[in-house]
């Protein structure tokens, strides 16, 4: 079967498969790609998003990192958008208005402070960013959002002097981990 792929010379790719199931698979997962025409949802322009950050690394060590952030992405898109109408709305469907109350829904359900929200917004720039690349969607949408009317609703970080551990402590139990593991191993070397 000939399926319309944009990318390709003749407009065409050719799918092809022993069973009616296995084609139909074929085709459904060659759609919900990026080469693929089917209008996407909020949450399958994010998994694509996620696995185009791997597909242009090679080097293992760097593989290592963009799969943490990736999980670490993962885990905040299922924070702040797992569950929600907004999750499963097309992409192309999604308007400013419809950014904004997710925000704000997100900005009431949770005390964000600056990275928190830095990490909510920069789920949604990908996205928005990739289907803008990928002419999914005619205009960027998240680029006239203005985030700075939510700045209120911020929660400020804790100053230094009232976080968990002092510098003095920090410092006092760096050295208490240094010395054990200088005993514990004597290959062991400082490296300050």
């Amino acid at each position: 079967m000939y399926v319309f792929d944009a990318s390709r010379h003749l407009l065409r790719r050719n799918v092809a498969a022993r069973t009616l199931d296995e084609l139909r698979d074929k085709v459904y997962n060659f759609e919900k790609g990026i080469t693929g025409n089917t209008l996407k949802t909020f949450k399958d322009v994010f998994e694509i998003a996620q696995e185009e950050k791997l597909k242009y690394c090679k080097d293992p060590e760097k593989k290592l990192s963009i799969t943490n952030t990736i999980n670490r992405n993962r885990s905040e898109y299922t924070r702040f958008f797992a569950g929600t109408e907004f999750e499963s709305r097309f992409v192309a469907d999604i308007s400013k208005k419809d950014i904004e109350a997710i925000t704000l829904a997100a900005l009431n359900r949770y005390d964000l402070k600056k990275k928190g929200f830095a990490s909510f917004r920069s789920i949604l720039k990908s996205v928005f960013k990739l289907a803008f690349e990928e002419h999914w969607i005619d205009d960027q949408v998240y680029d006239r959002v203005n985030f700075d009317k939510f700045k209120d609703m911020i929660v400020r970080d804790t100053p230094v002097e009232k976080r968990l551990h002092s510098d003095n402590d920090m410092v006092r139990i760096l050295d208490f981990i240094h010395q054990n593991k200088l005993k514990s191993q004597p290959t062991y070397q400082r490296t300050l």
